[in-house]
């Protein structure tokens, strides 16, 4: 049995509320008496990628860096086809002509159908809705009309026995509830993405759907997680995770715990180690989604 979080991108210059999440994580590990498994997510475009500053800030506030799940890990980026092809036979994964809005840097790919637009600002973040036009945030650019053969996931009614705090259980039904029998987008035009190959046609899958995985990836190394970690601000990212791995019908954590995001309001001086496992603990409760923490009150 295993405590992980999910998957994190580690970024350069990260204030130290970003480390709540292992930092909490390898509290469960340690009085669960399990390992602790660091999720990253290191595919995509990602020119501020960190890894070795975020291993040392954690090894600065007293967790180790010991066991890693990369999505960019070879054995597992060699798995996606098997994933897909598993999804394909058991229904919940479909090929199919699709229209398709797609922006000027790629980055913004959705369904063109009067059900998913009605839908889009809720989910998808990047996406600008301008005098009923769609924009990316990113490029700027109008989205377009692209027809292609596209791979399609159907999402799963997802429940968990144990989820902390109470209320995002809740949130979490109502969000499986909302989701459940709705098709999202797995593959992409870009091919710079990872590809795979079916019936003799090339897709390009989402890098979010290379990460989402990781529950699947967990399981097919013989590890089973006791908890998963999300922070609260990512409960959609947490729940498409788990209806993919119910839908592959791979085992769901045990244990589902949020963890509030921390904003901390730096004193004019280097924090010790000591000092940041202090602060992080001292804000972490499970009433809030995100706490601020003036750091100032502890130097006076």
């Amino acid at each position: 049995m295993i405590t992980t979080y999910l998957p994190i991108t580690p970024r350069k210059s990260l204030d130290v509320g970003f480390y709540t999440i292992p930092f909490v994580a390898s509290f469960w590990s340690h009085f669960l008496n399990n390992e602790m498994w660091h999720s990253l997510n290191l595919l995509g475009q990602k020119d501020d990628k960190n890894l070795d500053g975020y291993f040392g800030d954690l090894t600065g506030i007293g967790i180790q860096k010991r066991n890693i799940w990369a999505d960019n890990n070879p054995s597992h980026l060699n798995k996606l086809q098997d994933f897909v092809e598993m999804g394909l036979r058991l229904g919940v994964i479909t090929v199919s002509e699709e229209n398709k809005l797609v922006c000027g840097c790629g980055r913004l790919e959705i369904i063109d159908n009067p059900e998913n637009l009605q839908n889009i600002l809720y989910t998808h973040g990047i996406v600008n809705l301008v005098g009923g036009e769609i924009y990316c945030r990113i490029c700027k650019s109008k989205a377009d009309v692209v027809r292609s053969l596209s791979l399609l996931l159907t999402m799963k009614q997802v429940a968990i026995a144990r989820v902390f705090p109470d209320y995002m259980g809740q949130e979490l039904r109502s969000l499986s509830e909302f989701f459940t029998n709705k098709k999202i987008l797995i593959s992409r035009e870009n091919v710079s993405n990872p590809k795979i190959r079916l019936a003799n046609n090339d897709f390009y899958l989402d890098i979010d759907f290379c990460w989402m995985v990781f529950l699947c990836s967990f399981s097919i190394m013989d590890l089973q997680i006791e908890v998963l970690l999300s922070g609260a601000k990512h409960l959609k990212q947490c729940y498409f995770s788990l209806s993919l791995a119910e839908g592959l019908r791979f085992p769901l954590p045990n244990i589902l715990a949020f963890v509030p995001y921390i904003n901390l309001k730096p004193p004019p001086f280097q924090l010790s180690s000591q000092e940041k496992r202090l602060l992080l603990l001292s804000g972490v409760n499970y009433v809030k989604k995100e706490i601020t923490i003036n750091s100032d009150i502890y130097y006076w």
